[in-house]
């Protein structure tokens, strides 16, 4: 399944109303952190390397590093140990984290 920034009509959240019990609160997140959510939470427990996660998020027009900001953000939601960076190879959302994750979506 391809995703891009369109499906699922993509929008910012507002996340204190989304996250007000959960101790990593944030303001929002953003279309790019949507997407980049929604492709890890169809690969959960699967490795998706930067290339294939911003292909799959629709994020090629972006700089090279959004992906990183987008992970940046959402482990700042979500919680540290949500998204496990897997080195050399990429990242993957944790079983555990599935819950909270499909909350945002």
């Amino acid at each position: 399944m391809e995703l891009t920034p369109n499906s699922g009509g993509l929008r910012f959240l507002d996340m204190r109303e989304a996250c007000r019990e959960h101790p990593y609160q944030s303001d929002h997140i953003g279309p790019s952190e949507v997407a980049v959510l929604r492709v890890l939470v169809v690969n959960v427990g699967r490795v998706v390397s930067r290339a294939n996660l911003t292909r799959m998020a629709g994020l090629q027009h972006l700089s090279s590093r959004r992906c990183d900001k987008a992970i940046v953000s959402l482990r700042r939601v979500l919680g540290p140990t949500a998204i496990e960076t897997v080195r050399s190879r990429g990242w993957m959302l944790v079983l555990s984290a599935l819950d909270e994750a499909n909350k945002l979506l």
